[in-house]
């Protein structure tokens, strides 16, 4: 028996070993401004083709409606998990939902994304076993503070485009010839360095004084993503690969991967 129930947006990603069926807020992604599909029935693999192709693919946020539909079918107390709040209408959404559902219904703001989201909304199910709905709220907090997730884009086009990260708009030039790596900080995508060559090695020695486990995330098989995972598994590193939400894969497209760990305290 659980304390409470934990739901979260599409925008979480957890590799098949981690995650368990839980009530999930559909993010829409729209395609050419026309064709709008849940992000359910769609894959990250789908999302790069469609981007190569020269299609528009853009993201719509789960609105009240759709978090009220998932706080409905979920018995109390709830914890939803959100992406990051600076990245999305998300968070804003699930907290009026909330009001409307008159449930006991708590509301996390990940500070995070995809992989990073994931491991809260995993960290969440943990709790959820052994600890009551409010300490594991502050407890939660805690974890997102502590979330890092680092990226290899092989674009910055896509990020520009969405406005997630405004300070990249005019100087797209000045990633040329380099693999841009970025991280997540505060719920805020960020510049941390630029690289020549071997993101796979460089992203794999951030990764230090780390909680287990560690999740490495990709839109698409990727030679470099592959490079990452052996050497976290050559260091011991308990460690889970799996493909993004098609959500993130909109924003950072191809040739994009990352890793996601918790730092320890």
């Amino acid at each position: 028996m659980v304390n409470f129930s934990v739901v979260t947006d599409s925008v979480y990603t957890l590799p098949p070993e981690l995650d368990v069926e839980i009530p999930v807020a559909q993010v829409s992604i729209v395609i050419d401004g026309e064709k709008t599909i849940p992000s359910s029935q769609i894959t990250s693999l789908d999302v790069v083709r469609l981007q190569r192709e020269g299609h528009t693919v853009t993201t719509s946020a789960p609105n009240p409606q759709e978090w009220l539909r998932v706080f409905k079918g979920a018995e109390e107390p709830i914890i939803a998990i959100t992406v990051s709040s600076k990245l999305s209408s998300s968070y804003n959404n699930a907290l009026i939902a909330a009001r409307l559902s008159k449930k006991e219904v708590y509301v996390v703001d990940s500070l995070s994304a995809s992989i990073g989201q994931g491991l809260v909304v995993y960290h969440a199910l943990l709790l959820s076993e052994e600890t009551e709905a409010p300490k594991a709220v502050e407890i939660l907090q805690d974890t997102t503070r502590r979330t890092r997730i680092f990226l290899s884009v092989g674009s910055m086009e896509f990020l520009a485009r969405s406005g997630r990260i405004p300070w990249v708009v005019g100087k797209l030039g000045d990633f040329l010839g380099f693999h841009p790596i970025l991280k997540v900080e505060d719920g805020v995508i960020k510049k941390h360095s630029l690289v020549r060559s071997h993101p796979g090695r460089y992203l794999a020695n951030l990764v230090q004084n780390y909680e287990e486990p560690v999740i490495v995330g990709k839109v698409e098989p990727l030679k470099e993503s592959d490079t990452l995972l052996a050497l976290l598994k050559e260091k011991g590193i308990e460690v889970y690969e799996t493909y993004t939400c098609p959500d993130i894969a909109v924003h950072v497209g191809p040739e994009s991967f990352g890793v996601a760990f918790v730092e320890k305290r």
